[in-house]
């Protein structure tokens, strides 16, 4: 294994420099201007989400009736 990654470096395969970025550890939350779900598109978005049963339907291929079972659904696509 240790070859193959030092032959994508020497082909130029494999950037360091985004390596080196995805591999530092993420900064903390921190606290933005706005509230996020004050935010007119996404709070529009969220009501629809959940008062359109079609819309994770369509995602999933599954219905579902009450909340519980679509975040049941939602975990099973997410590991």
């Amino acid at each position: 294994m240790g070859s193959e990654i030092v032959n994508l470096i020497n082909t130029g395969k494999l950037d360091m420099a985004l390596l080196s970025i995805s591999s530092e550890k993420p900064r903390l939350f921190e606290k933005g201007e706005e509230m996020f779900w004050d935010d007119e598109h996404i709070s529009k978005g969220m009501l629809e989400a959940h008062l359109k049963k079609e819309i994770y339907s369509d995602f999933t291929g599954k219905e579902y009736t009450d909340n519980s079972e679509s975040i049941a659904i939602i975990a099973e696509n997410n590991g």
